[in-house]
């Protein structure tokens, strides 16, 4: 029997002698059903969203109210959502080895602990986080478990940081839940909320999204769409909460703001902004065209994101934007997650956004088209500004472990490589320690 699959069957029965558990290997994490009640933790989920008991947040941080947006209001939103900023010094890099900062940028698709060539993952990679899918999420039951093994994984490392566990939860068309957690009314569609015109009800939804993630396990979100909805592709349909920039970025902020208020970090997607392309980036790469002026409009609900909502995820897409006036010379030819202009000037300059840049799924082909490309686009994307890879059920765990290997080669041999790795770990790991996932005094 597996090391985790062990640990699974000692999980399920809540109860075993000194020496079962010794031979598991591991400490048995039902006492996460324990551990709340010892600290003070008002719900079981506390003890796995904050794995460490001492760094829980006060109720103040937790149960903080928002004031109220009224409908028709579309000024910024206040900056209230999210953890408090630690006092804690920055985290640096250098904590870490070259293998464990590359590591922390892969977002890896789940497989189950048990299975071999997916240990050897958790082993040699050591992922900064994994993403469920529908196949992933049976029940919330046994989603629980495996981000319960996934977190101790985490804390039994060198470092001692646990994973982001992340899925698609934005309502809707677009919904990974479990089929029992799935209540309509409880997750509604971004169009439905949009034509409503109602913070209040987004808020609720954002509420229900946040408590069905933390019966699971999970700590990310991916969502709020802030895309705009005038693309002539299909991809965003239902997605969107309208196509005015005003109205999209107050629920949009309303969204993120209640999202985590409840404990769950939130991603705003897709930079710079999907709505302006005619085709869906999962089946070629989408080229927009259009006025410098009127691109602004579509990044509008990031950029109120980013000033307002204390912001600390951002999924960037896989298609490209070309002005169509004087502006047009500021932009390469390639896509938004490959691209420094995107990445660097727009997203950290002229935003002013200090957290975490995520890639859209890398098996999408407006990344790249055939396979034998993505593994250099892979590094160019780091190199271009990108924080974390997104690697879904594409690609097998010998597929990750060749890529955390091209790249970890790639950066020993170029000094400019291993320093915006070194800038990305450093932007996890402040983003981990404020969400509690990873302690507050360094790492390890």
């Amino acid at each position: 029997m597996g090391y985790f699959a062990r640990g699974r069957m000692l999980s399920r029965c809540g109860k075993a002698s000194v020496g079962e558990r010794g031979k598991a290997g591991m400490r048995i994490w039902p006492a996460a059903l324990i551990v709340p009640c010892l600290f003070g933790v008002a719900d079981p989920a506390s003890a796995i969203l904050y794995p460490f008991p001492s760094q829980v947040p006060p109720t103040s941080v937790r149960q903080r109210s928002f004031l109220p947006v009224p409908p028709a209001v579309v000024a910024p939103l206040p900056r209230t959502a999210g953890p408090e900023p630690q006092a804690a010094p920055a985290p640096h890099p250098d904590a870490l080895s070259l293998a464990d900062q590359v590591g922390q940028m892969l977002l890896v698709s789940v497989r189950s602990p048990s299975r071999r060539d997916f240990a050897a993952v958790m082993q040699e990679c050591r992922p900064g986080g994994y993403v469920f899918f529908r196949s992933d999420l049976p029940g919330e039951a046994a989603a629980r478990r495996t981000a319960l093994a996934l977190r101790e994984w985490g804390r039994r490392s060198r470092a001692g940081i646990h994973p982001f566990l992340a899925t698609d939860g934005e309502g809707g068309p677009v919904l990974r839940f479990p089929h029992q957690t799935q209540h309509p009314r409880d997750f509604p569609s971004a169009s439905r909320l949009g034509r409503q015109r109602d913070p209040a009800a987004v808020r609720t939804a954002a509420r229900h999204a946040a408590q069905a993630l933390r019966r699971m396990g999970l700590n990310m979100n991916f969502a709020p769409v802030l895309d705009l909805g005038v693309s002539r592709s299909t991809v965003l349909r239902g997605r969107t909460f309208g196509a005015a920039p005003e109205q999209v970025a107050a629920l949009g902020g309303a969204y993120i703001q209640a999202l985590q208020q409840h404990g769950i970090i939130a991603t705003a997607k897709h930079f710079p902004g999907h709505g302006c392309t005619p085709a869906d980036s999962h089946r070629l790469l989408p080229t927009a065209r259009l006025p410098y002026r009127e691109w602004q409009r579509h990044l509008q609900p990031f950029r109120v994101a980013v000033r307002d909502a204390r912001l600390d995820a951002v999924m960037v897409g896989h298609f490209r934007i070309r002005f169509s006036d004087a502006a047009a010379q500021r932009v390469g030819e390639a896509p938004a997650s490959r691209s420094p202009y995107f990445l660097q000037q727009v997203l950290r300059r002229e935003l002013g956004f200090t957290g975490i840049a995520i890639t859209d799924d890398l098996s999408m082909a407006g990344f790249a088209a055939r396979p034998a490309e993505r593994d250099a686009r892979i590094i160019e994307a780091v190199r271009s500004g990108a924080d974390m890879l997104l690697l879904g059920t594409a690609f097998q765990p010998a597929d990750v472990r060749r890529i955390s290997r091209r790249l970890l080669q790639a950066a020993q041999r170029d000094p400019h490589l291993r320093r915006r790795i070194a800038e990305s770990a450093t932007r996890i790991l402040e983003v981990k320690r404020r969400w509690k996932l990873a302690p507050a005094n360094g790492v390890g």
